[in-house]
C-alpha cells in the first residue's frame, strides 16, 4: 500500500507555480477555450521525461489512458 507522495508529486512541487501564474497574467491568453490549464500543459511534458516517452504520440496515449481510467 502507498502511504506518502509520489515521485512526480515530489519533483513538481519545486516548480514556482505563483511565478507561472504572473507571466500568464502578463502575456495575452489567446487559448481560453482550451480544456487543459497552461500548468497541466506544461507538467505533461515533464511527466513525459521522467517516463522516458519516445514520442509525443506515446507520451498521449499514456496520458489519455490515465484520464480515462483516473
Amino acid at each position: 500500500m502507498h502511504i506518502g507522495k509520489f515521485v512526480f508529486a515530489q519533483i513538481t512541487q519545486f516548480l514556482p507555480q505563483r511565478q507561472f501564474r504572473r507571466i500568464l497574467a502578463k502575456y495575452d491568453d489567446k487559448t481560453k477555450g482550451w480544456s487543459m490549464s497552461h500548468w497541466n500543459h506544461l507538467l505533461v511534458p515533464i511527466f513525459g521525461q521522467l517516463t522516458s516517452c519516445d514520442t509525443l504520440r506515446e507520451l498521449t496515449d499514456i496520458t489519455i489512458a490515465h484520464a480515462v481510467y483516473s
